[in-house]
Parts: structure tokens; C-alpha cells; sequence
């Protein structure tokens, strides 16, 4: 009988462990690898962004589209992940509110064709700041634009 207990119970670690690693660990990794490769197209992509052109050059609306899809991964892959509040806790991860910040600037970068404002190009720099800020990426000091100079470019 003891025997029987041992296997049952050792079939029943390996079966809650794998429950584990489908439901919350993976998708946590999953996550994690979509929040870099927004941060490498960031990095990657910041001489378009902040040179914006018009919906013509197909450079552009390449790089928008690329964009567009990142809001839609990292909105999916936050879904992916049961009691998200709860394990963004414990796992370090961005609130619900910063990931809600980060869909709509990377959904305003995927719109930011040169003539919208007479002033797109900064403004897109704005936002990709918003967006690692958002996404808890460190931002060197030297790099930082402050905020409140935005205020005065929209105006």
C-alpha cells in the first residue's frame, strides 16, 4: 500500500508541476520575450520613429505596422496570464495600468506619420520614452526628455 501512495503521490507533484509551468510560467516567459523585442524594435527603429515620414514612404508604414503589432502582442500576452495583478507582484512585472500606457503609446507610434502635428517627430520620442518608462526599462540620465517640456510642444 505504501508503495501505491508513493507513485500516487509523486504522479500527483509531477501533474500539479506541469499545471504550474502551462499556466503561469510560461506565459510569464512568453511575456517577458514580447516586452524585449518591443525594447530592441525601440532601439532598432528610433531613427524612423523620431524622422517620421509620410503614409507614401514604405519604410515608414512598415515600421508603424511593426508597432501596431507590438501593442497587440503585449495587450494578448498580459491576457495570457491568469491573475495577472497577482503574479505581476511577485514576477516584477508592469502594472495593468503601465501595460494599459504602453498598448495606447505603441498604438499612437503605429499613427505617427510626419504631418499629424508640425511637431511629430519629438512627440514620437515622447512616447517611445513613455513606453520603456511603462515597460520598466531604465532610461540613462543623459537621455531622459523631461516631461514637462511636452506639455509646451503640444500646445
Amino acid at each position: 500500500m505504501s508503495v501505491f501512495i508513493t507513485v500516487f503521490s509523486g504522479v500527483l507533484v509531477f501533474v500539479i508541476g506541469q499545471i504550474v509551468v502551462k499556466l503561469i510560467i510560461e506565459p510569464i516567459n512568453d511575456f517577458k520575450k514580447e516586452r524585449s523585442k518591443i525594447i530592441y524594435d525601440l532601439v532598432f527603429y528610433a531613427n524612423k520613429l523620431a524622422n517620421p515620414k509620410d503614409a507614401d514612404d514604405q519604410e515608414m508604414v512598415e515600421v508603424c505596422k511593426v508597432m501596431r503589432q507590438h501593442s497587440s502582442m503585449l495587450h494578448s500576452a498580459t491576457h495570457l496570464i491568469p491573475c495577472y495583478q497577482y503574479f505581476a507582484f511577485i514576477f516584477g512585472l508592469p502594472t495593468i495600468k503601465n501595460i494599459n500606457e504602453a498598448t495606447r503609446k505603441l498604438i499612437y507610434l503605429s499613427n505617427g506619420y510626419t504631418g499629424v502635428f508640425k511637431n511629430q517627430a519629438i512627440l514620437n520620442t515622447y512616447a517611445m520614452q513613455e513606453v520603456k518608462i511603462a515597460l520598466g526599462v531604465p532610461i540613462p540620465q543623459g537621455e531622459m526628455l523631461d516631461p514637462n517640456l511636452k506639455k509646451e510642444l503640444i500646445k
